[in-house]
């Protein structure tokens, strides 16, 4: 049970990952509940990059009080003159070829633990991201044709969730950088971009293949090594879109645009840059 909530980052699967494998079960064995305040006493919530480096970091925590518990169990069963070692999730005898393994031990009382953090644990991510764009001179319609992206998330704990997550972030920077926008009616107030009838968001056709990286330098602040990765891939990504359609534009006089890049302020753009400018007065 853990104090933050899944928004699609794949808790269920990675937190899972991080009990079974310091336990040593089986990953189905692991349930994961999170975001209920019935049952979590407390929790930071799921944000700053900071649902694994902190939340794994106390499950690993839990999982370590698991075993030493499970240990002082298996003393008793075993005997306090024997040396006694946990391995692959079973507590063994060394050099009688007796074990008996974690589960069978909480078979006849439940064993519980809490971890808990109250201080900080600091990370750094680090990454760079490269875009190429196309810009038609004649409509303003941009393309974004190309980007790549390398970044370095600590330890990654689940890579194929990771990527989920540098493609989602990439994605939602597209959208920031040439569609997204609220609009009001400047008379009214009214908002006129209510719905996904008339917000635009990305689709497959608004993107190209992402050429994405991971680089594992873990860090020295959490047991796991954990940095993040929720926030790497849209960081950059408007940013980058942005400084390649200006660096495109620059040879027209373009040397400012602002967001979302539609083509009508691309257009507009143009054609303030190529109209003769009136003489000073």
């Amino acid at each position: 049970v853990i104090g933050t909530q899944a928004s699609g980052q794949g808790h269920e699967t990675s937190f899972a990952q991080v009990v079974a494998g310091t336990l040593g079960v089986p990953r189905e064995t692991v349930s994961v509940a999170f975001g209920d305040s019935d049952v979590a006493v407390g929790g930071s919530g799921s944000h700053a990059d900071r649902s694994m480096r902190l939340g794994g970091t106390i499950l690993l925590s839990a999982c370590e009080d698991l075993i030493d518990q499970g240990l002082r169990r298996a003393v008793n069963l075993f005997g306090d003159d024997l040396e006694i070692t946990y391995v692959d999730g079973r507590f063994v005898a060394t050099g009688t070829g007796r074990s008996i393994g974690l589960l069978e031990v909480a078979a006849s009382a439940p064993l519980t633990a809490t971890g808990e953090i109250s201080t900080r644990l600091p990370a750094h991510p680090n990454g760079v991201a490269a875009c190429e764009v196309e810009i038609d001179p004649e409509t303003g319609a941009i393309a974004v044709t190309r980007y790549v992206s390398v970044d370095d998330v600590g330890r990654a704990i689940n890579p194929m969730i990771v990527e989920g997550q540098l493609h989602g972030g990439t994605v939602q920077g597209i959208g920031e950088a040439v569609l997204e926008e609220v609009v009001y009616d400047p008379g009214t107030g009214q908002l006129l971009t209510g719905s996904f009838l008339d917000y635009g968001l990305p689709s497959t056709t608004d993107t190209p293949s992402l050429d994405s990286r991971i680089e594992e330098c873990p860090a020295t602040s959490n047991p796991l090594g954990v940095k993040g990765a929720g926030e790497a891939g849209i960081t950059p990504a408007a940013a980058a879109i942005v400084s390649a359609a200006v660096d495109a534009l620059r040879p027209f006089g373009v040397t400012h645009l602002d967001t979302p890049l539609t083509p009508e302020r691309i257009w507009t753009a143009l054609t303030q840059a190529r109209s003769p400018k009136p003489p000073d007065e």
